[in-house]
């Protein structure tokens, strides 16, 4: 019984881990998109389309802090 449960919870991390990184390849697409289409309308992606724009602002933020901070 307790291998039982041992081997749900690895199946339920490694789950974990795969929707963690199909969200990311759903993000980083949607910033190449958005970078190359910065005019486009998104409205049809309702309430998701803050959590892209705010993948997109911080990306964006981070990438100008990178730029900006001198290499030690």
């Amino acid at each position: 019984m307790e291998e039982d449960i041992k081997s749900k919870k690895t199946r339920e991390e490694a789950l974990e881990k795969e929707v963690e990184s199909l969200e990311s390849v759903a993000l980083e697409a949607f910033y190449k998109f958005w970078k190359a289409n910065p005019e486009g309308h998104f409205d049809y992606l309702d309430e998701t389309k803050e959590a892209y724009h705010s993948y997109y602002v911080d990306k964006k933020t981070n990438k100008t802090l990178r730029q900006l901070t001198p290499q030690l």
